[in-house]
């Protein structure tokens, strides 16, 4: 079946609506809705693809949308949904290497305001205020997320919060060897080197710098209950 996707043009009215630029000045508004637009989308289709650069910036203006991640051997795992106005979808526009980090498909008939990556990047470039108003909005919606997603799985799992921390004394506890250091990768910096040299938060690092960051690192292996940091 062939999907339809509409695309119009937007008022400046429409992007002051959202509350991720309330309060933002009018003339960054206009400049940014000149360049913006609305896209419609059916039941089912795919908006943004795990891994595909970013290369614009979504909210939801209508619908409901699934958040996917690919996981090998198995099918997409579903791990969130959002049909609140003006959700942010597609951060990863406003950070290095520029490529999304889940697949985002429509569960239901769905209408998104889209932000060219590029208007951002001038905005951005321009007026160090305005990056840093724009980049602080952006982390206080994702440790929202982040917290929603925390308290869903708690209340999924059947097990109060406060049984699932253990206290940092009884782990300490555990065990008479709780840490093994390696003071080298050695014979393993090869295949780590090939391992991270596909992780896309490595991505825009050269392979000499990658080489070189290993090369100051080691290996760890720790045990079950181990507090690596606190």
């Amino acid at each position: 079946m062939l999907l339809k996707r509409v695309i119009v043009m937007m008022d400046a009215s429409e992007l002051s609506e959202l509350a991720f630029f309330q309060d933002i000045n009018r003339d960054v508004i206009d400049f940014l809705a000149k360049g913006s637009e609305v896209r419609q989308m059916d039941q089912g289709e795919i908006l943004l693809h795990q891994h595909d650069r970013a290369i614009a910036l979504y909210f939801l203006a209508t619908g409901k949308v699934q958040f996917l991640i690919h996981v090998a051997g198995m099918d997409d795992l579903l791990v969130g949904t959002d049909s609140e106005f003006g959700a942010l979808i597609g951060w990863s526009v406003f950070r290095a290497p520029y490529r999304h980090t889940v697949t985002v498909r429509c569960e239901r008939e769905c209408s998104f305001i889209r932000i060219p990556r590029t208007l951002l990047t001038e905005l951005m470039a321009e007026s160090p205020l305005i990056a840093y108003t724009l980049l602080r909005r952006v982390a206080i919606v994702l440790a929202r997320r982040l917290e929603h997603n925390r308290d869903r799985l708690i209340a999924s799992s059947g097990v109060e919060g406060r049984n699932m921390v253990e206290p940092a004394a009884a782990m300490r506890t555990r065990g008479s060897d709780p840490l093994v250091e390696f003071e080298n990768l050695g014979s393993d910096q090869e295949s780590t080197f090939r391992f991270l040299r596909h992780v896309t938060f490595f991505e825009a690092m050269s392979d000499h710098h990658l080489r070189s960051m290993l090369s100051l690192g080691r290996m760890i292996r720790v045990n079950p209950g181990t507090t690596l940091f606190q």
